[in-house]
């Protein structure tokens, strides 16, 4: 497949385990037409520790993303936090993001990451994105998210329904749902 010559920073899941297999595939599929694909791997993944340090995490992709003078952000769960939150405080810019599993209950519950300002980080936002969402995600369902991206008045978007409901995202074609939303 013929590259469309941009960077993209691939963000997973926190868990090593639920996530590891799924970003080496997910990485081959991007290879394919991406010049760079840049992939944040947690510190978490090899210290052993379920859950990854949410402000290390934030900060180095910050930090990634300066590498690049245009790219495009491709993340899953947690790593769609990490961007929400540094696009919101304005220190990432991406040209276009795609998102999937956004898991806004687990932000806003002070027993998981704890970051009730998550539902702030939508308003009014415009990076031309993908949501990708499982209609009945164990997360956050995709009827939730639809509610959301229309109250805090979200624009230049598209939302897709996938089914499922294991937050895994492993059964849809990602290649060609990737393609054709960067080609716009």
């Amino acid at each position: 497949m013929e590259s469309i010559g941009k960077n993209v920073v691939l963000l997973a899941g926190g868990s090593k385990k639920l996530n590891e297999p799924w970003v080496k595939k997910v990485k081959l599929v991007l290879e394919d037409f991406f010049d760079n694909v840049f992939f944040q791997r947690y510190v978490n993944w090899d210290s052993g520790k379920m859950f990854p340090d949410y402000d290390g995490e934030l900060k180095k992709l910050e930090e990634n993303c300066k590498q690049f003078d245009d790219y495009v952000i491709f993340a899953k769960s947690f790593g769609t936090l990490l961007t929400l939150n540094n696009i919101y405080d304005r220190v990432i810019a991406p040209e276009k993001c795609i998102f999937l599993g956004v898991p806004v209950d687990l932000a806003r519950n002070k027993d998981g990451i704890n970051r009730p300002a998550v539902d702030d980080w939508f308003v009014n936002y415009s990076v031309p994105s993908l949501f990708i969402q499982q209609e009945n995600d164990s997360v956050f369902v995709y009827e939730k998210l639809e509610k959301l991206l229309k109250e805090k008045n979200v624009s230049n978007y598209e939302l897709m329904m996938v089914p499922g409901s294991d937050h895994r995202y492993d059964n849809i074609d990602l290649r060609t749902i990737t393609k054709n939303f960067i080609e716009k």
